[in-house]
């Protein structure tokens, strides 16, 4: 009896130990496979986690910035009675922080649909850190539709390169 018992005990872990074991006979394809799932699966975790986060903070925007030539861009417009008009754009480690206050027709944008809008507006642009300053708020008088009563114009614009400028204009 402890004869059969020992033969079965040891039939048992040999099997054991061979399907927990390491084949790397043309296997390697399977386990890269089973980590580029695995990595796909938390990738994708992450992106519901930024989505839920989006919904709640609505500032933040996962996003990429491919077509536009601004890592920041801010715009202050300011017309009579104190009313202003800002815009600000950031895009820092592939997240776009935006938002729109428009004094004039009483609007505020933040979150997705300030990074949508203003994404649409600075893909437009045709500005560089060489343009001049007069032709840079000629082009952003014209994209972003500024009313011709404006008082005063300040656009802070860093480049993807690094580039830092300012530009300023007023009536």
């Amino acid at each position: 009896m402890k004869r059969l018992l020992s033969i079965l005990t040891i039939c048992l872990l040999t099997f054991m130990v061979a399907g927990c074991g390491n084949d790397n006979n043309g296997n390697n394809d399977n386990n890269g496979n089973q980590s580029t799932n695995d990595n796909a699966a938390n990738e994708e975790s992450n992106n519901t986690s930024n989505s839920d986060q989006d919904k709640n903070t609505d500032t933040n925007t996962s996003t990429t910035n491919n077509d536009i030539p601004f890592n920041e861009f801010s715009l202050e417009v300011k017309y009579p009675n104190n009313q202003e008009y800002e815009a600000d754009y950031d895009y820092e480690n592939n997240n776009v922080d935006a938002s729109i206050e428009d004094d004039v027709n009483n609007a505020r944008v933040t979150g997705n649909d300030a990074a949508k809008q203003l994404g649409d507006i600075l893909k437009s642009l045709d500005i560089d850190a060489q343009t001049s300053e007069n032709d840079v708020i000629t082009k952003v008088i014209s994209a972003f539709g500024v009313s011709d009563n404006y008082q005063a114009i300040d656009v802070d614009i860093t480049f993807t390169d690094g580039t830092e400028k300012e530009y300023r204009a007023t009536k």
